[in-house]
């Protein structure tokens, strides 16, 4: 799915198993922003991202579970991002 968000922004969720009924935040669904003036893929490092936290935010139950405008998908993106796109050891989820 692509989201516009306006001016030169926009934000794509990939679905790994798009016809699972039961998608679980950070195994089966990713969130990507795209910006013309930061480049193809970022996700803005919030405040408070320490790596406890972010492993603490991709599994907490609730939806923005760092900032308002990160979702779940938005966290355990960026603990893959952070590790140059490989699931780190302490990844929080298996698959």
């Amino acid at each position: 799915m692509f989201f516009p968000k306006g001016g030169n922004r926009g934000q794509f969720i990939v679905y790994l198993k798009p016809d699972k009924k039961n998608k679980i935040d950070g195994r089966d669904v990713f969130a990507f922003r795209l910006s013309r003036d930061r480049g193809a893929f970022y996700i803005s490092q919030p405040l408070d991202s320490s790596r406890d936290k972010l492993i603490e935010g991709c599994v907490s139950p609730n939806a923005h579970p760092i900032k308002t405008d990160w979702l779940r998908p938005d966290v355990c993106t960026f603990l893959i991002m952070q590790n140059n796109f490989e699931i780190p050891d302490d990844y929080p989820l298996s698959f």
